[in-house]
């Protein structure tokens, strides 16, 4: 059946995920780590603080992966895993691509996409997904689907995540931008929009 063949084609990408899933669980941010540990703090002083310079991400890398470009910020890491590119910052927080082959079948991205919460899911509880969120977002020139879920995961506590999916050429690509409930709109203005403006389809 077309179905089972169909199926069958995204195994690769479903391997990917459940990687992308055992990492996301077993990473926790070093810093949620080590935040509890305290020193005695010495006696205030009349010196003032300097202000801290603003952060930003205009600094960045070129990276070519299967038909696309993108840049992503300088210093963060890159991991391969199968199908999939994951782009982590220094806060653990983190961005995928997946491009995934369809053998030239025709590939339901709302299932794509939905194969991929599912993984997210099955991290942790309090899954919910979004409602109010924007079903179709252009990247790259083309229009994508977008979901977007928050689930309280086992490892690093509530985390929220948007899903982008679209057949394009041979391929079924895929992007998951991932971070912490907490600082999600942060991370999503910073680093992960930049990301997607400079997404092109080579």
């Amino acid at each position: 059946m077309k179905t089972s063949n169909r199926m069958k084609s995204w195994l690769p990408l479903l391997g990917s995920l459940l990687l992308l899933a055992l990492f996301v669980s077993a990473c926790g941010s070093s810093s949620n780590n080590t935040s509890a540990a305290s020193t005695p703090k010495p006696t205030a002083t009349a010196t003032p603080a300097p202000s801290p310079t603003p952060t930003t991400a205009t600094t960045v890398t070129a990276y070519k992966g299967n038909g696309y470009t993108l840049s992503y910020p300088q210093g963060w890491q890159v991991k391969k895993a199968l199908t999939s590119v994951v782009f982590i910052s220094p806060a653990s927080e983190d961005i995928t691509v997946t491009a995934t082959p369809t053998g030239g079948q025709k590939i339901n991205t709302t299932q794509v996409a939905s194969a991929t919460l599912s993984v997210l899911k099955a991290t942790g509880t309090n899954y919910k997904l979004d409602p109010s969120m924007q079903k179709m977002v252009t990247v790259g020139g083309q229009s994508w689907q977008q979901s977007g879920a928050t689930v309280d995961n086992r490892a690093r506590g509530p985390l929220e995540a948007t899903i982008l999916a679209i057949q394009h050429g041979q391929n079924v690509y895929m992007i998951e931008i991932l971070a912490t409930k907490a600082d999600f709109a942060t991370f999503n203005t910073k680093y992960a929009q930049p990301l997607l403006n400079s997404f092109k389809f080579a």
